[in-house]
């Protein structure tokens, strides 16, 4: 008896591949990507470190704005 993924198991999946591509695809355009397998910590330990201050309940909400600002430029910059 095969095991078959249902349309919307393959859809999931083929959903998620796509954020992971294009989460790393942030890394390339923050211009990290120089990070060698051995460094993967430091991009964790910022990512981590991001979430705590996005996350804060006084100041979350301004880090939002001026993390999505610096983002908004970076696109618009192509940097």
């Amino acid at each position: 008896m095969k095991y078959q993924l249902s349309a919307d198991s393959i859809t999931k999946r083929k959903q998620d591949t796509r954020n992971k591509i294009e989460m790393g695809g942030l890394v390339i355009k923050a211009g990290i990507d120089y990070l060698h397998q051995e460094d993967k910590e430091i991009l964790l330990g910022a990512l981590v470190y991001i979430s705590h201050l996005l996350n804060d309940e006084n100041d979350g909400e301004t880090y939002k704005e001026v993390f999505k600002n610096l983002g908004k430029e970076a696109f618009l910059n192509g940097s």
